[in-house]
């Protein structure tokens, strides 16, 4: 029989025939990457590009990243490392009460405009002009949940153990008035996080979830429960809640069991997580050691894709869900010898740019899709692919694999090898160069059914669309299966 030329994508909707995320298509720091196509055809052409690398801003000491935020009326941008607050790489006058755990931080802009944080059980300012307080008011409650609220100038916190929300006055984050609360009342479960969805205040329970709006009132907590939205879903970490502009997301729980990452976006409820990750969620959480517990996640938006971010320590990976489209990845730090999960910690955007701190070392990085490398460290790219048979189970012949994607100016090598028997074992990698002007390889020889598996550590930028293979349908002859 002739020989076919097939161009194959190398985004297709995964089979998901397993719970694991080393069969079937899976993706390692790179995404999907859809774009128009240049013949005005109905559908837009999927690449896929290799993540945003970063390169060095700001250089604080060497301790735990913790909270990273920009502030308009400060003008800079302010990073939580060990138990200092930085401004623009500097350090402000004033120690923390402790060096470790996230630091959640909004702002007020009513009255004097200051940054806000939240630092375990204790409650900072910072103003415009640098100057650090610690709120001393004897009625802040202890006990806090991750997450701290600005809502119409109040600022809101929540006590773990009883699920009460509390609030100052309005536009004071040193007033605090014991009788300014309201209880979660929707299941006897314990608080989790406490986060803002639209103009709703929302509180993650261990069991459930409740939605709260300011009602104005005169006495006791401004807040009131919204009817009919609060859900049977609680949160299993409170360091998983992510708030974007229009979207909540959030590791959640049942009392049936099980954990997913579920999204608010405006008032609809979704799932997001697919069976692989919820498999790995699993792991995480019944792996030993911390479990869950030290998981954590953020947003990143870049290059037009708002990302969530999560991060699982005790198993070392960070699952990337791009919540345009709902594609899942992994991503991963190479410090020259080892390979990690991906050690940011927390995302801003200042002035058009892109910002992460590192949880390792303290810094933040500027970060960019133009961006090739993280600082001085590759950034290795692996894409498996689906499974090839071409709709038969008929012997085929392999000529020639030709790479579809941007040619690059260096040298910019893919390394491939492939399993013909369902990615349980794979043959010796061969070497392809996107520096050439067809990049291919040939005499891959026969298979039934083939996935192929994509490396590549360049620092130069990735790109690419499709493979496009040269296959020769053979015969059946005794022996095949």
């Amino acid at each position: 029989m002739p020989m076919e030329a097939l161009r194959v994508p190398l985004y297709a909707l995964p089979n998901q025939r397993q719970f694991s995320t080393s069969e079937d298509q899976w993706f390692k720091n790179c995404f999907p990457e859809q774009i128009a196509s240049a013949k005005g055809e109905d559908e837009p052409i999927t690449y896929i590009v290799k993540r945003p690398g970063f390169t060095d801003s700001q250089t604080t000491a060497t301790a735990a990243g913790r909270g990273l935020y920009s502030w308009t009326d400060g003008d800079a941008i302010y990073a939580v490392v060990g138990n200092k607050i930085y401004k623009d790489g500097s350090a402000l006058s004033g120690t923390l009460d402790d060096a470790t755990g996230r630091v959640d931080i909004t702002e007020i802009r009513g009255g004097t405009p200051r940054l806000v944080f939240r630092v375990t059980d204790k409650i900072w300012t910072v103003a415009a002009d640098g100057t650090m307080t610690k709120m001393t008011d004897a009625d802040i409650p202890t006990g806090l949940v991750p997450g701290i609220v600005n809502l119409d100038g109040f600022i809101f916190v929540m006590k773990g153990s009883t699920g009460e929300i509390f609030h100052t006055a309005v536009n004071d984050p040193s007033d605090w008035t014991a009788t300014h609360k309201i209880t979660c009342q929707l299941e006897p479960d314990q608080g989790i996080a406490l986060a803002r969805h639209l103009n709703y205040v929302v509180a993650f329970n261990e069991w459930s979830t409740e939605f709260f709006f300011n009602a104005g009132n005169a006495s006791g907590s401004t807040l009131d429960p919204v009817e009919g939205i609060a859900i049977r879903y609680g949160c299993a970490n409170g360091k998983t809640v992510w708030s974007g502009e229009n979207t909540i997301v959030w590791m959640a729980q049942g009392r049936s069991g099980g954990k997913s990452i579920m999204m608010f976006e405006g008032n609809d409820l979704k799932t997001l997580s697919t069976k692989p990750i919820e498999r790995l969620i699993d792991e995480e959480a019944n792996g030993g050691g911390s479990g869950i517990a030290d998981s954590y996640a953020y947003g990143l938006r870049v290059g037009g894709h708002q990302f969530y971010v999560l991060t699982l320590k005790n198993t070392a990976k960070t699952l990337v869900c791009d919540l345009r489209d709902g594609t899942w990845s992994e991503w991963s730090s190479f410090d020259g010898s080892a390979e990690t999960y991906f050690t940011g910690i927390d995302y801003c955007n200042h002035d058009d740019q892109h910002f992460i701190l590192d949880e390792d070392n303290g810094k933040v990085y500027r970060m960019d899709l133009d961006i090739n490398q993280d600082s001085t460290n590759d950034i290795k790219v692996e894409i498996l692919t689906n499974k090839f048979d071409f709709s038969t189970t008929r012997p085929k012949f392999l000529y020639r694999l030709g790479i579809i994607g941007d040619i690059e100016g260096s040298s910019s090598p893919i390394t491939v090898d492939w399993s013909d028997d369902d990615y349980n074992n794979y043959g010796t990698s061969r070497t392809v160069d996107m520096q050439d002007t067809f990049p291919r390889l040939v005499s891959l020889g026969r298979f039934h059914r083939r996935a192929f598996r994509l490396k590549h550590t360049a620092n130069t930028p990735l790109r690419i669309e499709a493979l496009e293979m040269g296959v020769e349908q053979g015969r059946y002859s005794e022996g095949d299966n």
